[in-house]
């Protein structure tokens, strides 16, 4: 967008890349590099820079945008009465159906993040830092049970990490925050996270006040909880 209205409202040699210059590119070149990877973007890019007519960037951009948009489409297009159909690489190996090329991506993978709060009378509570080279790297969390699927209040006590967890906990009552999940998509995953109120009479592990829990560096769906939650507001 931003190289179109430069070219075509100030006359700046900016070459666009959109869906339809990738697709008459990749066919007229031969080009097989992925649209969507991060070579690929660069190298149309640069393709597409030095093919953009200086004295009239403009008209270039609406030119070839328009061109794949009504000639060069995605399926079936009229390449016999093409006027590159002499110059097209894809056109001469038979290849105008399999480009451009598109990396499918990952499906994401469904986790669910049960945090289990440990809640003292004085509001004082519990965290402990990720060590591992997984996501969150080096932030502070509530005790975690990952699961792969949503946990009623009787599959949660029942659960062995839950049991763990807690083993050197007095636990008074064990209550849901939001019978809601929140839902935080990562680029890879699908978190749907839950956060379990873990009320205590004298839990023998440190704790730590409500000042020094806002000191400490926690995920962002962690610090929207804390936020959210009133005995952990300043």
């Amino acid at each position: 967008t931003a190289s179109a209205i430069a070219s075509i409202c100030y006359g700046e040699a900016s070459a666009v890349v959109d869906g339809n210059v990738y697709r008459v590119l990749s066919r007229l070149f031969g080009i097989d590099t992925p649209i969507n990877s991060s070579s690929g973007i660069k190298e149309f890019k640069l393709l597409s820079q030095s093919l953009i007519a200086e004295e009239s960037p403009g008209t270039y951009n609406q030119a070839i945008m328009e061109f794949g948009a009504m000639y060069c489409v995605p399926a079936a297009p009229d390449c016999d009465n093409c006027i590159f159909a002499s110059k097209c690489v894809a056109y001469k190996n038979n290849t105008v159906a399999q480009l451009p090329v598109k990396l499918k991506k990952a499906k994401s993978k469904e986790h669910h993040f049960h945090f289990m709060v440990p809640l003292s009378e004085n509001g004082s509570t519990y965290l402990e830092q990720r060590t591992d080279n997984g996501i969150w790297k080096h932030l502070y969390q509530f005790p975690l049970i990952d699961e792969k699927k949503t946990l009623s209040l009787k599959e949660l006590q029942n659960h062995e990490s839950f049991k763990k967890i807690i083993r050197n906990w007095e636990v008074k009552s064990v209550t849901q925050f939001s019978e809601k999940q929140i839902l935080h998509k990562l680029s890879h995953k699908d978190l749907y996270v839950s956060f379990w109120i873990v009320e205590l009479n004298e839990p023998s592990e440190k704790l730590i006040t409500v000042d020094e829990l806002h000191q400490l560096a926690v995920p962002i769906v962690i610090e929207r909880f804390i936020s959210e939650f009133t005995p952990f507001q300043l």
